[in-house]
């Protein structure tokens, strides 16, 4: 629990899961490797976040203290986290609970020990490639090139039973009554994790490839064939049957049955010039002779053809398929000049982007900025970001608009998810800093404003007028993971009214005491660890995630129907009994509400009219509508205008500068709004 002093404060810091901030933190913080750091520090406290209670740094991660991983050979690894160790990979070593078991290890045949990005491992001495194209051409790993016109779900590639390699599936999904039966969904599963991605014009709606390495010789089946390096048996149906004809073949890997349904339907333009329009891939005069030699264009001229006649734009439709034909030749290191101007393909690129016809293949993107890796791929004509810009999806962005990498996934800024085994942890994404903050559950706010009105943690809104000193909020049946407080309130009358309002402020925690008289609006924000306080008072936040709470901010248990919860554990109904229940002692004159005489107002329309402009859509405070809901505010600014007679510019004031304040908390961005209004400093 933190307690600023001064009066001078900062808003909530955000600490990773399974920590907390606290002001005198140890400069020595206790980790896995060294469990008594703390002990004999030679730093100065600082203020940083701290491991929970039970929680120990593992890596720069707070873990429990159970899942503290290895010292070995002069470096530590994680819980869980396994190694290749030796020039020649010959052990392999896991780390678990606090120990390093090792076993015999070596690389295959068709495998060589190398360390990349800093990991030592086998990796695999060549690749294949498959490649699928148009409505029905295939090429295999092995080098044969089809036709087959199936659609609806067809495998590409995968991993057969009898393979001990590690298991991986490609499989797509064609639409014979759309686009002509060109891919539309492409689906990835590898150890258990699927992805499906919806093909659009944008990501190369006729071309599919599948690169594998050469550890899977042999291992595969599917439109790609085994993968052995002999293409006389690539045509072998799921379980090992050579069979003679393409269509035989497609058929027996394509899931659902036989039916015309799963037909391409044939249907093409009337284009008949697809032949001279594919001639200028084997044109002697073309752009693209210094790949023949590496990349034969015969094996694509009746793809070409194909794509041509089902594609109802031929022209574009070409153009995507030569730049396919590029990609490959660029992919096995055949650099080729501007190919475009030749075949009239002008390149259109998105808004913050430029044409290259030798990028990077793999661009700077929000995810890299958090996990970033080793380019070693050549390079390849296309669209790339302007300097200084990031990819995020398909749009280039600026790296402060990016999300955070969390865990192994990427969440766009200001997305919120769960996290944890049993999802506890609610989780946000800061996409400025590309921090993600966690906690137990969301916080929730209380706040009293005006005559004094009220708004429990569970959403329970009410007016109480007594001018006594109460209990805001306080812990109730504490326990050790919660630090006790309490924050009290003293109202006084509104001069000649007989109305009340918020005038001193008091607040316990950690043996400090602060007390605040009537100036500005005093903010307090509480999590399960600490409290912050801020020097503002016409109005009064407390947020919290506190499951124990007690006073006139309820007992934040979700249930709005039982915040009249009194210090003796009785429910009661009317505000005058809840807000007497948890006055505090002393001696001091005061009264416990107005009861039967509270002031009621006869006349409101001249207050909705001073008051509208809180709820103005082009008003001074629109900026904060979709975080924060102004119509409590309004409907608690009409009531305080309309019953304060002459001070109704200050209590139009205070009520505005609540609604200011809750946006604050809610970190929005706040603009003079002063000086569009009444309500000069």
């Amino acid at each position: 629990m933190i307690l600023k002093s001064k009066l001078s404060f900062c808003l909530e810091i955000i600490c990773p899961a399974n920590s907390h901030f606290e002001p005198q933190g140890s400069g020595c913080p206790a980790t896995c490797i060294n469990p008594n750091s703390t002990q004999n520090c030679p730093l100065p406290a600082q203020e940083s976040c701290i491991c929970d209670s039970g929680y120990i740094l593992s890596g720069g991660v707070c873990v429990p203290e159970a899942e503290c991983g290895c010292s070995f050979e002069d470096r530590y690894y994680r819980s869980g986290e396994t190694v290749i160790l030796g020039d020649d990979c010959g052990r392999r070593c896991s780390c678990s609970h606090g120990s390093m078991t090792c076993q015999s290890y070596g690389c295959g045949p068709l495998e060589t020990c190398s360390v990349e990005q800093g990991e030592r491992g086998c990796r695999p001495n060549s690749y294949a490639t498959c490649w699928i194209s148009g409505p029905g051409s295939y090429h295999t790993f092995d080098g044969v090139t089809y036709q087959y016109p199936g659609a609806c779900r067809l495998t590409l590639a995968k991993v057969m039973e009898s393979s001990p390699r590690s298991h991986f599936m490609v499989t797509v999904e064609k639409d014979p009554r759309g686009q002509q039966g060109f891919v539309k969904v492409l689906n990835v599963e590898v150890e258990g994790t699927h992805v499906s991605i919806e093909m659009t014009e944008s990501i190369f709606p006729h071309f599919v490839r599948v690169t594998a390495p050469g550890i899977y010789n042999g291992s595969l089946g599917g439109l790609c064939g085994d993968y052995n390096g002999q293409p006389d048996d690539d045509y072998r149906t799921p379980d090992g049957t050579a069979v003679s004809s393409s269509q035989d073949f497609g058929d027996s890997w394509r899931d659902g049955p036989l039916s015309a349904d799963c037909v391409d339907s044939g249907n093409s333009n009337s284009s008949g010039n697809s032949s001279e329009q594919c001639g200028i891939l084997v044109s002697p005069h073309g752009p693209f002779t210094q790949c023949w030699a590496t990349v034969d264009p015969q094996q694509y001229m009746e793809a070409c053809r194909e794509v041509i006649r089902a594609s109802m734009n031929p022209a574009s439709a070409l153009c995507e398929f030569l730049r396919d034909y590029v990609l490959i030749c660029q992919q096995r290191g055949v650099p080729l000049r501007d190919w475009r101007n030749a075949t009239d393909c002008e390149p259109t690129c998105p808004l913050n982007s430029h044409y290259e016809i030798c990028g990077s293949s793999c661009p700077s993107t929000c995810p890299s900025l958090s996990f970033p890796f080793t380019c070693d791929t050549v390079c390849q004509e296309g669209c790339q970001c302007n300097d200084g810009l990031v990819l995020n999806g398909h749009q280039c962005v600026p790296p402060t608009s990016c999300g955070c990498y969390h865990q192994g996934r990427y969440h766009e800024g200001g997305e919120q998810f769960l996290d944890g085994e049993e999802c506890q942890h609610l989780c946000t994404c800061d996409g400025t800093t590309g921090l993600v903050g966690c906690y137990s559950n969301p916080p929730g706010t209380c706040y009293a404003s005006g005559d004094p009105h009220y708004y429990t943690f569970d959403h329970k809104a009410y007016d109480f007028q007594g001018t006594c000193r109460y209990v805001l909020a306080t812990v109730c049946n504490a326990t050790d993971e919660l630090h006790q407080f309490s924050v009290e309130a003293k109202n006084e009358q509104l001069s000649g009214l007989s109305v009340s309002i918020t005038a001193e402020i008091f607040v316990n925690v950690y043996g400090y005491q602060i007390h605040v008289k009537e100036k500005n609006c005093l903010m307090i924000i509480s999590t399960r660890h600490y409290i912050i306080v801020s020097e503002i008072l016409k109005c009064l936040f407390l947020m919290m995630n506190i499951e124990k709470t007690c006073g006139l901010c309820g007992n934040f248990n979700g249930n709005s129907n039982d915040d009249f919860l009194t210090p003796t554990g009785q429910i009661v109904t009317t505000p005058d009994e809840f807000g007497t229940a948890w006055k505090v002692a002393g001696n001091y004159t005061c009264s416990d509400g107005c009861g039967s005489s509270c002031h009621h107002c006869s006349n409101e329309q001249p207050a909705r009219a001073q008051c509208q402009v809180l709820q103005a859509a082009d008003g001074p405070f629109s900026f904060c509508h979709e975080q924060v809901d102004p119509t409590p505010y309004f409907n608690d600014c009409v009531f305080d205008v309309c019953v304060s007679g002459s001070r109704s510019q200050d209590l139009l004031c205070r009520a505005m500068q609540a609604y200011v304040s809750a946006c604050q908390s809610a970190n929005v961005r706040i603009y003079p709004w002063r000086q569009n209004t009444t309500c000069s400093e």
